[in-house]
């Protein structure tokens, strides 16, 4: 049985629930691959005590202790099923209004389109500084043409008289 698990960002974790048998053949590569370093770097010291007896425990606790963490960082259930799991199976005790409320919309259209608007109003400010500052210019206006007719009036005036 697998459970899907979302972050305020949109990111997904899909994690099975039950023994881990991953973590039964491959050991401490489990959680090194799966970014937890935490329990990685438990796996590894505890066998070293054990003489490598705990690889034949870590498969029945792993996945528990991953779903766990994952909760614990601001994870929360995908869909409803996936909240109706987590209680059942007994990683969330109660159900709270936090998460009885939660969109449960697995589109991430709208975090793309909030990032959108916030890199244009970042834009949008910074050129408003700019003008305001005067960093920038307006290249079609008539005092940026005079200007540079005049500079290349002056340098034809000096290659005359040159001449």
């Amino acid at each position: 049985m697998n459970v899907r698990l979302r972050n305020d960002v949109g990111l997904i974790k899909e994690c099975k629930i039950g023994f881990s048998w991953t973590t039964f053949f491959f050991g401490f590569f489990v959680p090194l691959f799966r970014g937890d370093f935490k329990y990685c770097l438990i796996m590894i010291i505890v066998a070293f005590l054990t003489s490598g007896l705990c690889w034949f425990v870590f498969p029945f606790f792993y996945n528990k202790w991953y779903i766990k963490d994952l909760l614990s960082k601001g994870f929360y259930p995908a869909t409803k099923d996936d909240y109706a799991i987590l209680i059942a199976k007994g990683f969330l005790i109660m159900p709270t209004e936090s998460m009885e409320n939660r969109n449960y919309n697995t589109n991430n259209t709208n975090v793309k389109e909030e990032t959108i608007n916030v890199e244009i109003k970042e834009e949008a400010e910074e050129i408003k500084t700019n003008v305001e500052n005067d960093v920038i210019s307006d290249v079609n206006s008539c005092d940026c043409i005079n200007s540079e007719v005049e500079e290349n009036t002056t340098e034809v005036d000096n290659v005359e008289k040159e001449l």
